[in-house]
């Protein structure tokens, strides 16, 4: 994972959450939270980690509208965008 001057990316941030709270090695922009053994308990574990480790509000419906990484990430990297729902 890459950082910048030692700091983490946002990137790597919301990986590193994700596998915590997974219990997973590795993760990727399709993989999804809830395939991946998630659930609502741990959708807002997750959210609130983050939201402490980023410093910025992240909606929790994030994950449940379209549960991939990459639509984490997004919300994630520009706060206010809201995934649509997954088809």
């Amino acid at each position: 994972m890459g950082t910048f001057d030692g700091v983490p990316t946002v990137r790597d941030a919301v990986a590193q959450e994700w596998c915590r709270v997974l219990e997973v090695e590795d993760v990727n922009e399709m993989d999804n939270f809830f395939e991946a053994g998630g659930d609502s308990l741990t959708a807002v574990e997750l959210v609130e980690r983050l939201e402490t480790r980023l410093g910025q509000p992240i909606p929790v419906d994030s994950l449940f509208l379209d549960g991939t990484f990459g639509a984490l990430l997004k919300s994630c990297q520009h706060p206010g965008v809201r995934p649509e729902r997954e088809s």
